[in-house]
């Protein structure tokens, strides 16, 4: 009969792992529906206030930004059980960062330096190697040009 004792035992140890992912996975998503609520309402309030197009563009980037991150460090602290050694975790994780991505960290800075300097912004006209084009976007791994000439003589939208 110890077969049946172990038994038991082993479904305890399910039914506890069971409820305590539930509960995480119930913390996740109200904390996902709180974050992006919140959002939606900052969002509006930008909207209705703001009615400089430039200055309400850069609001809603950083509003998106903002619970981006917030929803990403929540679901950190959720899921990962071992925030009591932070630092030793953080030091860690961000060595292993800086080799593993160090080519999207160059990235993420070079986005840094076009947000603080602003060597252009959306709606300059720039030029990259042989394209021409107008700014329209200004993303955190690229940014958009709408192309200008080229395939006609005038300068265009191609």
């Amino acid at each position: 009969m110890p077969g049946i004792a172990d038994e038991r035992v082993d479904n305890r140890v399910v039914d506890a792992l069971s409820a305590e992912i539930l509960t995480k996975l119930a913390y996740s998503l109200g904390a996902a529906v709180l974050i992006l609520a919140g959002r939606v309402l900052v969002l509006r309030y930008v909207g209705s206030r703001i009615e400089d197009p430039d200055a309400a563009y850069r609001a809603r980037k950083i509003v998106n930004y903002v619970a981006t991150v917030l929803l990403l460090v929540v679901l950190a602290i959720i899921w990962i059980d071992a925030f009591q050694n932070l630092p030793t975790f953080l030091g860690l994780l961000s060595a292993g960062i800086a080799i593993a991505l160090a080519d999207v960290l160059k990235n993420m800075a070079g986005w840094f330096f076009i947000l603080a300097r602003r060597p252009f912004q959306v709606g300059d006209r720039v030029e990259v190697s042989d394209l021409i084009g107008d700014v329209v976007d200004v993303r955190l791994f690229r940014f958009s040009l709408m192309e200008v000439g080229g395939w006609v003589d005038a300068e265009q939208s191609t």
